[in-house]
């Protein structure tokens, strides 16, 4: 199975193309814990032309390689079953990863997994904002 993960902050579709919007490599947090926001747009290539759903799983594991969250689901061909060629079709999808739980600083890796055979990972660093930090915290003590 052959597929890629991309992790963005958000992803537009415009006629038949996705659109990546602001590529995250690294995510700058106020606080830890904290819920940021992300998107995952992935795809995978069809192997047989026969098959039309696949089971997906996107793991978040922190930088201990502790699992911290899962996302789990189901894509489906969309295309007839005369317009799927094996090798030359991708399956394309998007996902929404609102409110995300993130509980460390440090290297964390998001990992898909297509009917539970491991594809792709994407890494990404979560560090702290001390300016926002510091800037949060003199608002609090001003109020």
């Amino acid at each position: 199975m052959l597929g890629k993960i991309f992790l963005c902050k958000d992803a537009n579709t415009q006629n038949a193309d996705i659109l990546i919007v602001n590529p995250v490599v690294v995510q700058m947090v106020p606080f830890v814990p904290s819920t940021p926001s992300f998107k995952i747009v992935g795809c995978i290539a069809v192997e047989d032309a026969k098959k039309t759903e696949y089971s997906i799983l996107v793991v978040l594991k922190d930088n201990n390689d502790k699992v911290v969250g899962s996302f789990d689901g189901q894509v489906v061909s969309s295309g007839s079953a005369d317009e799927i060629v094996e090798w030359k079709t991708n399956i394309v999808f998007n996902l929404s990863l609102d409110d995300t739980q993130i509980y460390s600083e440090g290297l964390h890796v998001f990992e898909l997994y297509v009917d539970e055979l491991f594809v792709d990972s994407t890494s990404f660093l979560v560090m702290l904002d001390r300016e926002r930090q510091q800037s949060m915290e003199v608002g609090y003590r001003e109020e």
